[in-house]
């Protein structure tokens, strides 16, 4: 684990960090080197083993720390917008899952695969409504439904169509 360096942000076992040699994101036991590429933008996340993700579409690294700073927020590329707390969120989802290159959009799809499966929604009868998570423009979903993983009700609430395997 990383040594705490200046502290950006702390929020129980999540620490963002700046040291002499970079920026850090440390959950837990974990740490992750964190640099950008500002010209698209994107993120890339260097675990201790060298292995690296990239959130694509995302954010720099210094809109990242501005609003960690600030306990402010991120609008995404879908026109959502997070606290810091959900940007976190996606910024762990690309840790957790199997893969090294995310669109940020995709991320947020999938938080908000945690979101329905979280409150059951698995149902039409169990449907929820997107925008009590904050979301402003559920077409991200669309690529969920393509996948047939997601289906929304005639009048717009979303559900899944079956629980998710453990990873």
């Amino acid at each position: 684990m990383k040594e705490a360096g200046r502290i950006i942000y702390q929020d129980n076992d999540l620490l963002l960090t700046e040291t002499e040699e970079g920026l850090y994101l440390i959950k837990g036991e974990a740490s992750y080197g964190v640099t950008d590429y500002p010209f698209e933008p994107c993120i890339y996340l260097r675990a201790a083993d060298g292995s690296v993700k990239t959130l694509h579409n995302s954010f720099s690294a210094e809109e990242l720390c501005r609003a960690a700073m600030e306990k402010g927020s991120i609008r995404m590329i879908s026109g959502n917008e997070y606290d810091i707390r959900g940007v976190f969120r996606l910024i762990l989802k690309a840790v957790g899952l199997p893969g090294v290159s995310f669109d940020i959009s995709y991320l947020e799809g999938q938080c908000l695969l945690d979101y329905m499966e979280e409150r059951g929604a698995l149902s039409p009868e169990t449907a929820v409504d997107l925008a009590d998570a904050g979301i402003s423009n559920p077409n991200l979903m669309h690529t969920f439904i393509h996948a047939k993983k997601a289906a929304r009700t005639e009048n717009g609430l979303f559900y899944m169509r079956s629980k998710r395997k453990a990873l």
